[in-house]
């Protein structure tokens, strides 16, 4: 059994070793990951908030990208489902050879309704993707007039 004063310390330091991911992840995540960088917003992944509902035909998904390449930011929808992807390839020559590092993000949003795919738009401005995404015509909901006979 572990006695009193161990597991009091123990805990604690467990405690300020989770404090200290949460507040600045990039600096833990540096001796996990081999060539993570801390000064750089792009090493660390995006952060999508819940979707925002406007009104009942459309709806807000922001993002925080900063320092991502709005150009490598891929924006998909289909249906009921909206997905945003980044990924980007870098090379770098060492003596020893050559390190390769590709970084990826998907991440898949499920909407409230069907989406309009043309009227979909996204832009990127001051680190926060924003993407409207319209409800299609086909989903909203049809009187039906009801006869007698």
């Amino acid at each position: 059994m572990l006695g009193k004063k161990f597991r009091e310390e123990g805990m604690s330091d467990l405690m300020r070793e989770f404090q200290s991911f949460v507040a600045n992840p990039s600096v833990f995540m540096q001796s996990f990951v081999p060539g993570h960088k801390s000064n750089s917003s792009e090493n660390r992944y995006p952060i999508v908030y819940p979707h925002r509902q406007v009104d009942d035909n459309t709806v807000l998904v922001e993002v925080d990208v900063p320092g991502y390449d709005p150009s490598r930011l891929e924006v998909l929808v289909q249906g009921k489902s909206l997905t945003i992807r980044y990924e980007k390839t870098e090379e770098e020559k060492k003596d020893d050879g050559k390190i390769v590092r590709t970084r990826e993000f998907t991440h898949q949003i499920s909407l409230p309704f069907e989406a309009e795919a043309n009227g979909v738009k996204a832009e990127v401005k001051n680190g926060v993707m924003s993407v409207t995404v319209p409800r299609s015509p086909q989903s909203l909901p049809h009187k039906v007039n009801v006869v007698s006979e």
